[in-house]
């Protein structure tokens, strides 16, 4: 019974224990940083992407869903008009989810708009676009403002930034971030393991499937051809960084080490296919993981490295001497 009554502790404080929120504060900045880039971005291709008279009309983009992922709500927009209505809408609010205004109000809104782009032309979009829906979702549970808000800085008149920790008890917050957590650690275990169903991960040749495919890689590394150990060793790197970050990640010694092989294979990603917004949004998921204390610390730094005069060690401009 007092083994039952340990674990049951330990599994409260796991999913709804107090948390820094300054996590989910600086993960919400840069999916909304993110985010905003990639929609400034789609803008200049919004009539081929989403008018009548684009790629796919309002009637073909219903029937392109599968009956089964048919969703049970349609949010789509009904005429070009109602087009440019809600993406002007989306990037005010991705502009406002990422200074902090609105906190889970915002989240939600910025969910429902691009859910409601995403409907209209299911065709265009790719993984940024599925894990936007799951960062959003999470984002609208947390108090995900309560650091780097740009609306607080401008009351006070001048930023603050504390090093210290300050957990806060919010539920809802907490479950938010061990989702992400969850969410991240599926993704990767389901990810590796469906690549061992490919004959070319247990050759050692499936990486060069990306290099030496011209319609694929952004550059022309067809001279890897010539290292293939090199490229047997970036394909098991891949699946075992994939297959074990699940367990990897949790483990305090390994923890700092995966994530680096996270950063090093979606910045290669990026690089290499050109997926910059999918491995943007991967990577803000990995603040999750860090320590606040670090967050905290590497926060305040940056803060008073952009901003004029002295700072005290709680992040407040001392005052100038004239």
């Amino acid at each position: 019974m007092k083994t039952l009554t340990s674990f049951w502790q330990s599994w409260e404080k796991f999913w709804f224990g107090p948390q820094d929120l300054v996590l989910m504060s600086v993960f919400r900045l840069l999916v909304g940083v993110t985010l905003l880039a990639m929609y400034s971005v789609r803008i200049l291709e919004i009539e081929l992407f989403f008018f009548e008279q684009g790629l796919m009309s309002l009637a073909e983009a219903r029937d392109f869903y599968p009956a089964f992922y048919e969703p049970l709500i349609w949010l789509q927009p009904p005429s070009d008009t109602a087009v440019v209505l809600v993406y002007s809408a989306l990037l005010v609010a991705l502009l406002a989810l990422a200074i902090g205004f609105g906190g889970r109000v915002t989240a939600m809104i910025v969910l429902l708009l691009h859910l409601s782009l995403f409907q209209r032309n299911s065709s265009i979009t790719y993984g940024a676009d599925t894990y936007a829906c799951f960062w959003l979702l999470f984002l609208a549970m947390a108090k995900n403002n309560a650091h780097l808000n740009l609306v607080n800085w401008l009351r006070r008149g001048r930023p603050r930034w504390s090093t210290e920790v300050e957990k806060v008890a919010d539920p809802f917050s907490s479950m938010a971030l061990r989702f992400v957590q969850i969410q991240l650690c599926v993704s990767y275990a389901y990810t590796g393991m469906e690549k061992l169903r490919g004959p070319m991960w247990w050759d050692g040749s499936a990486i060069w499937g990306v290099l030496g495919n011209a319609q694929i890689s952004q550059y022309d590394l067809s001279f890897m051809y010539h290292f293939p150990l090199l490229v047997a060793f970036l394909t098991f790197a891949t699946l075992i960084f994939e297959i074990y970050f699940p367990i990897a990640v949790w483990v305090r010694s390994l923890r700092v080490p995966w994530l680096l092989m996270g950063v090093v294979l979606h910045l290669g990603i990026a690089l290499v296919m050109g997926l910059h917004f999918f491995a943007f949004l991967m990577l803000a998921a990995y603040v999750t993981f860090l320590e606040p204390a670090t967050v905290r610390r590497t926060a305040a730094a940056s803060i008073r490295a952009a901003s004029p005069g002295e700072w005290s060690p709680l992040g407040w401009p001392s005052d100038r001497r004239h």
